[in-house]
């Protein structure tokens, strides 16, 4: 998950400074200029989801999604994205239209790796104004287990943006086990 709007995200405090507002029960002064976005103003947050369950007993993954980016699912080093049949919107926007959550499946077997990532991932773009190519990318690594895979793809990543990220990535590679022993979790590799 991924808030849009971070500095109005309970859980992620402002990172700048941020505006005295004047009312009946304030009456300080601003101690540095800030111009609130359109957002801001509009009181706007949301964020975007991707619910995910992983059944033992079963090769498949059943997904929920709320505006987020689809997974990419490696079979060997073939690539799929997995496109949900009837998204949710955003949480936070449910208040403007009736919502409705969809359950998608998708096929995950064994060796499998289902790749999640945030937008700041697919939206990051080089000196020319090229996105990053996370499909192409992921299959020259696709053999590879889950903690390497996103160890390439973060310092790929990294060199294709010239060393700075302008927004927040995030990439989690989930394996489903050859042979899953009673008991044993999938690999999961580390955050992006």
């Amino acid at each position: 998950m991924r808030p849009q709007n971070p500095r109005s995200h309970p859980t992620n405090p402002p990172t700048g400074p941020t505006p005295a507002h004047h009312n009946s029960r304030q009456h300080s002064k601003p101690t540095a200029a800030h111009n609130p976005t359109e957002a801001e103003k509009a009181g706007e947050v949301f964020i975007t989801a991707a619910i995910l369950d992983i059944p033992d007993a079963l090769p498949q993954v059943d997904m929920v999604t709320c505006g987020h980016p689809p997974p990419l699912l490696l079979h060997g080093q073939k690539v799929s994205t997995l496109h949900a049949t009837r998204p949710a919107p955003p949480l936070g926007l449910g208040e403007l239209i009736a919502v409705t959550y969809h359950v998608d499946t998708f096929t995950f077997g064994p060796g499998d790796i289902l790749l999640l990532h945030t937008d700041g991932v697919i939206e990051a773009r080089d000196a020319r104004g090229v996105f990053y190519p996370l499909s192409e990318r992921a299959a020259s690594w696709a053999l590879h287990s889950p903690s390497a895979l996103v160890h390439h793809l973060r310092t790929d990543l990294l060199a294709h943006v010239g060393g700075h990220l302008s927004d927040d990535a995030a990439v989690i590679a989930v394996q489903r086990s050859r042979r899953p022993a009673p008991g044993e979790a999938a690999d999961r590799a580390p955050f992006l």
